[in-house]
Parts: structure tokens; sequence; C-alpha cells
């Protein structure tokens, strides 16, 4: 496994991380990851005969904002899969589509199960993150939502622990 892979690997990481603690994946991470592609495409496949990563890219980013509009899934988690699948799509797409989606399975029934406990968990590992400068402004306005989810009865999943998982599976495909 190349620099590369290891750097997009580490990138979903951090959104998962990012995902789990403040119910969003930074726009910034989705950047990098998109980024990071082109520039392996740039520097080690070019010419570039094979379209597919772009096409399982649009794919991703049109099924995904329909069931965005819909409110199934999160803005942040269609961007990510998005992005992973400029990746995975070389490897393989689909099997990068089940891994989530399984990873998806489980996380959903710790979620219904354990939601407290990992709710707990959020609010101590955020406490601990709200005296420090960098995560100090996010944390505070992250807890007021938390409190709002709380009150409502849907379970919300941060799925890009998921995506996450299933990127990770993917690369290891390949080795």
């Amino acid at each position: 496994m190349g620099i590369f892979q290891i750097s997009f690997l580490l990138a979903c990481l951090i959104g998962a991380c990012w995902d789990f603690l403040f119910f969003k994946i930074p726009n910034e991470i989705i950047i990098f990851i998109i980024c990071l592609f082109l520039i392996k495409i740039a520097l080690f496949e070019l010419p570039l005969v094979d379209y597919k990563p772009f096409f399982c890219f649009v794919g991703a980013l049109l099924v995904g904002y329909g069931l965005y509009f819909f409110r199934i899934v999160g803005a942040g988690d269609v961007k990510l899969i998005a992005a992973v699948s400029l990746w995975t799509s070389q490897i393989n797409y689909f099997s990068f589509l089940f891994m989530m989606a399984v990873a998806g399975g489980v996380l959903s029934a710790l979620f219904y199960f354990f939601s407290p406990q990992l709710t707990a968990v959020r609010v101590l590992l955020l406490g601990k993150l709200e005296n420090t400068k960098l995560f100090g402004p996010i944390s505070s306005e992250v807890n007021e939502r938390l409190y709002e989810k709380e009150a409502s009865s849907k379970i919300v999943v941060p799925y890009g622990i998921a995506i996450f998982l299933g990127s990770l599976a993917t690369m290891m495909i390949e080795l």
C-alpha cells in the first residue's frame, strides 16, 4: 500500500471521527480526498483511459443527493461516498458498497441498542475537547445540536464510520 492510499485512509478515518463527534463531515476532508486522487492520477496513471472512477463519482452524487432530498442520508455522507468512490472504483466499487452497507447495518444496530452509552462517550470526548483552542468553538455548537437530537426520537447514526470501514475493507482487498 502506497503513501497515497495510506493518506486516503487517514483522511477517511479523520472524517469518521469528526462525524462521530460532531455529526458533520468537513468539506476540507472531501476536497483533500478528491485532490489526492487527482494528484495520484496525474503522477502515475496518465494518459487516463479509464473513466470509471469519474462515472462512479457522478453516479454516487446523483443517487446520494436523491437520498438526501428525502432526508435518508446526510449531505456530508453523500459527498464522502462520492469522494471515496473515486478510489474504490479502481479496485471493486460494488465490494465497497457491500462492505459499507454491512458496516452501516452493524453500526445502526449498535446505535439502536447502545445509543445512550454512545452519546455519553461522545459528550465525554466533547467535554475534553471543549478546553482546547482548536475544538472549543465547535464543541459548544455541537453540544447544543446534540441535545436537540437527543430530544427527538430519531436515532442519528454517524455513517462516516461505515464509509471509512467500507473503504478500509476495500483497500485491504487490493493487498
